[in-house]
C-alpha cells in the first residue's frame, strides 16, 4: 500500500467520523427543538386560558358587569341603553376573538387539533339567546378560515334552528348597533 493510499483510506475514515459525528448533533438538535416545541405549544395553552380566566374573573368580580353580562346573555333587549349593548358586545368579541385565536394556532401548526374544544367554545358562546343574537348581528363575517365558520354555523343551526349561511353579514362600527 502506498502512502497515497494509506491517506486516501484515512481521509475516507475521517470523513466518515465526521458524518457519524454530524449526524447524532443533528439529531440532538432535533430533540432539541421538539422540547421547545412542546414547551411552546404549553405556554399557548397556558397564555389562552390565563385570557379566558382573567376575563371571567372581570366579569365576575365586578358586580355592574356581572349583570350586564347575565341580562344580555339572556337576552338583547334585557340592555338598557348603548353603553350596556356596546359593553356587552366588547365582553362577547374578546370571548369570540380568543376562540379565533385558538383556532388560529391550531391551522398555523403551534398547537394540535382540538376537535372538541373548538365546538365548547361556540357552544358556551351560543347556547343562550342574547349571546346568540349579538353574534349573529354583529360577528358572522369575521372568520379567516371556512372550516371555523363552519364549526359555529353549525352550532348555532344546532341549537337555534337557523341556517346562518343564509344571512348577509353586517359590518356596523363599535358604536352602532343597528
Amino acid at each position: 500500500m502506498t502512502s497515497t493510499e494509506i491517506a486516501q483510506i484515512v481521509t475516507g475514515i475521517a470523513t466518515l467520523i465526521v458524518a457519524v459525528v454530524l449526524l447524532f448533533q443533528l439529531r440532538k438538535q432535533n430533540q432539541q427543538l421538539n422540547i421547545q416545541h412542546k414547551d411552546t405549544v404549553g405556554n399557548v395553552i397556558n397564555q389562552l386560558n390565563t385570557r379566558i380566566e382573567n376575563l371571567d374573573k372581570l366579569t365576575i368580580s365586578d358586580p355592574e358587569l356581572n349583570d350586564l353580562w347575565i341580562r344580555g346573555s339572556r337576552d338583547w333587549n334585557n340592555l338598557k341603553d348603548d353603553n350596556e349593548r356596546f359593553r356587552f358586545r366588547n365582553l362577547m368579541r374578546l370571548y369570540f376573538q380568543m376562540a379565533k385565536d385558538h383556532f388560529n394556532l391550531q391551522k398555523n401548526g403551534a398547537l394540535p387539533e382540538d376537535k372538541v374544544r373548538n365546538r365548547i367554545f361556540p357552544a358556551a358562546l351560543l347556547n343562550e339567546k342574547g349571546k346568540a343574537y349579538c353574534f349573529k348581528k354583529f360577528f358572522i363575517g369575521t372568520f379567516e378560515y371556512d372550516e371555523h365558520k363552519k364549526i359555529w354555523f353549525d352550532v348555532f343551526l344546532e341549537l337555534w334552528g337557523e341556517d346562518l349561511n343564509k344571512v348577509e353579514p353586517i359590518f356596523f362600527p363599535p358604536t352602532q348597533f343597528e
